[in-house]
């Protein structure tokens, strides 16, 4: 199974459980890694599923819908009090933000490729402050006011109370469709697919309605 470091932690204790309890002699063995190396693994047959978001050839490949997510804008608090005095929005347009640092992805990175076309639709060159590999460390960093993130929704469900309860930033949905992603299992097009993989998928399946 391919799957990225954070949607691993997130999405596995919640499916494997699940799987390992019907299937406790069956060995799951995982591979992570970001979208990319994820789909090349797939390609190459060094994985037989991947979860990962929906960007693989229909030619090639059999997908399974998940779950559609958003992306969240992570802005500090501070940022929100300059802008907006005591009263936090109940929504925001980032252009009003066109001066403020932001901390993003590498350009390698998937959500970083989205958003890069979203700021140029919306003819708007953000400052970029930091750019990290980890999505951890750029959200941290907004945390600590350094600058505003991006974070996908299945994370923040998924955040500790610490930082559930914490009031150091504020979270905004982006509202804009094309930063919406599909989460899929996808395997090889034409593959046979056994009955333990079929529970796997199944799970995820299930698991993923009590996401949304």
């Amino acid at each position: 199974l391919g799957i990225s470091h954070t949607r691993g932690r997130v999405f596995l204790p919640r499916v494997f459980p699940q799987f390992h309890k019907k299937y406790p002699n069956v060995e799951l063995v995982l591979k992570e890694g970001n979208s990319r190396l994820l789909e090349a693994y797939l390609k190459d047959g060094k994985v037989d599923t991947v979860i990962a978001a929906n960007h693989f050839s229909k030619a090639e490949t059999e997908v399974v819908p998940l779950l559609m997510e958003r992306l969240f804008w992570v802005i500090p608090n501070a940022f929100l009090a300059q802008k907006y005095g005591d009263e936090k929005p109940r929504d925001i347009d980032i252009i009003e933000f066109y001066n403020y640092p932001f901390i993003f992805m590498i350009k390698e990175n998937r959500i970083r490729a989205i958003m890069d076309k979203y700021f140029n639709r919306i003819g708007m060159a953000p400052d970029i402050l930091l750019e990290s590999d980890n999505i951890e460390t750029t959200f941290s960093l907004a945390h600590q006011g350094m600058g505003i993130a991006i974070y996908p929704e299945m994370f923040l469900h998924n955040l500790s109370p610490m930082l559930k309860n914490e009031d150091s930033v504020s979270y905004y949905p982006i509202n804009d469709i094309s930063t919406v992603s599909e989460l899929v299992i996808a395997y090889k097009k034409g593959r046979y697919i056994n009955k333990f993989e079929r529970e796997l998928i199944d799970i995820c399946v299930k698991q993923s309605k009590k996401e949304t």
